[in-house]
């Protein structure tokens, strides 16, 4: 069986290989007028990637219908614990926005930032365990950012911070967001 399974991953394997022969992207064939493509290229290097302008507005239009979902869910886990629904898709909305521009300028990648619908859970779900008000939730999720931000200026710190977490209870906490996300 393991070996019917492994010929059949690698005949996928060149299927897909062939088909991207096939639709390989030229990127001087696109519609986009060659001033503007200067710019494009300039700042998002269009030519280097091998895409095209179209090619990009198509995947990103993808991406972001993909994530629509955050909309309700984020609001509607976060209103169960005192949060404004409006308010609260409002900052999901500006924070996905913000994010993905920043991502797209620091990457040179078409990047969806947004938050995680296992993290608002897991949010929601211990501030109702643990009796907080939406004011000490903001202040948790304050100071828990401008940590995370710490780490992520100082990767020296977060690789430290990692190593003092043991691997069995890191893994737990992976599962249990994952088994909160599937029975809330």
């Amino acid at each position: 069986n393991l070996m019917v399974l492994l010929q059949q991953l690698l005949q996928a394997m060149e299927m897909e290989a062939a088909m991207d022969m096939m639709y390989e992207i030229d990127p001087t064939q696109t519609k986009v007028p060659d001033w503007m493509l200067d710019i494009i290229e300039y700042v998002f290097k269009i030519r280097k990637h091998k895409t095209t302008v179209e090619m990009e507005i198509y995947t990103g239009a993808i991406q972001f219908i993909s994530c629509l979902y955050v909309l309700p869910v984020v609001p509607f886990q976060m209103k169960r614990v005192g949060y404004i629904e409006e308010s609260t898709c409002m900052a999901t909305i500006i924070t996905c926005a913000i994010g993905c521009i920043v991502g797209a300028f620091l990457t040179d990648m078409p990047l969806i930032i947004a938050p995680p619908t296992s993290v608002s859970i897991f949010f929601a779900v211990s501030m109702q365990q643990s009796g907080m008000s939406y004011r000490d939730g903001n202040a948790a999720l304050l100071i828990s950012g401008a940590g995370l931000a710490l780490c992520g200026i100082f990767p020296p710190l977060g690789r430290f911070l990692t190593r003092l977490i043991p691997d069995g209870i890191q893994a737990g906490i992976s599962v249990g967001i994952g088994l909160i996300t599937a029975l809330a």
